[in-house]
């Protein structure tokens, strides 16, 4: 399989547009030139990166209603995050050093508002047994000044491999945190696209499509069963359009033939103007230039 050439090569739910807060978390990824795997090429080319993975399961929660995060929740053992009316995550969100915490990445930081309070849930995530440090203190990661805005709960989720959950949920439980597997992720989006109210071949084409792209993707546990089908043919116009863009855009990305310029020529129209990661890599700092503490994820 060719290597990609270009970030939306990657990416299995495109944004409609550039002023998106889609594309913001996004361009927060592939525009940042530091995100380096080896000496040239970016995180995002390489087939099983926990940044790829990550974004690629986590941006289709952008077709899914608000009630994905109490999904999430429920299954981390979090009470209390009940009736979702807002939601807003990013990638990769950096916050510099302050006098309580150093400076830390967050693989993912979500932003949520239910009727009574807002809070924050940060996500990161493991996709290679090994790759945890138990040594350090993971209470920075919600415990820093920029979130003290947000004045209701702040958890902390770990998505892990099956290999690391077995080796780490105790103990990451036993101090305060929460943890999932990427199978409980997977499981959580294919019974809410059931929900959904799709005709049963749409959904058939539906999960069909998403399943290609999971297999692209270094993740066990994949859902395959006791998936119920609530509703048939009743999803609003807007979702149905959503869900037959997904499908398009995705049997072309995973066929290994496919050029970036082919995938561009049925994208939204900004994509014939996007440039190559080897050209990115190669700007001059000042036209590249990332906010890596930009707050993409707090809402309005």
């Amino acid at each position: 399989m060719t290597p990609p050439t270009h970030w939306y090569q990657t990416i299995a739910v495109i944004p409609q547009t550039t002023t998106s807060v889609a594309y913001r978390r996004l361009a927060r990824i592939f525009r940042d030139r530091t995100r380096r795997c080896g000496p040239f090429d970016h995180e995002l080319q390489k087939q099983g990166h926990e940044t790829r993975v990550t974004v690629n399961i986590f941006e289709h929660f952008a077709l899914l209603p608000n009630s994905w995060v109490s999904r999430i929740a429920d299954a981390a053992g979090i009470d209390g995050i009940k009736d979702v009316t807002a939601v807003q995550w990013s990638y990769e969100f950096e916050t510099i050093r302050d006098e309580r915490w150093p400076k830390m990445i967050r693989d993912v930081t979500i932003h949520y508002r239910t009727p009574d309070s807002d809070g924050i849930i940060v996500i990161e995530t493991k996709v290679r047994p090994g790759a945890l440090d138990l040594s350090k203190d993971i209470t920075g990661y919600t415990g820093h000044q920029v979130f003290d805005a947000v004045k209701g709960p702040k958890q902390l989720v770990y998505v892990l491999d099956d290999a690391s959950f077995g080796l780490y949920a105790d103990d990451l439980c036993a101090d305060g945190s929460h943890v999932l597997r990427w199978s409980d992720i997977i499981g959580i989006q294919l019974q809410m696209f059931a929900e959904l109210g799709l005709a049963k071949r749409l959904l058939s084409d539906f999960i069909e499509t998403y399943r290609s792209v999971l297999a692209r993707l270094p993740v066990s546990g994949l859902v395959t069963t006791n998936i119920t089908v609530t509703a048939d043919n009743t999803a609003p116009a807007s979702v149905i359009k959503a869900i037959e863009d997904y499908i398009s855009w995705t049997r072309v990305l995973v066929n290994p033939q496919t050029d970036a310029a082919s995938l561009a020529s049925i994208g939204p129209e900004y994509l014939s103007n996007e440039i190559s990661f080897a050209d990115r890599m190669a700007l001059h700092i000042s036209d590249a230039r990332v906010n890596y503490t930009e707050a993409i994820w707090r809402l309005a």
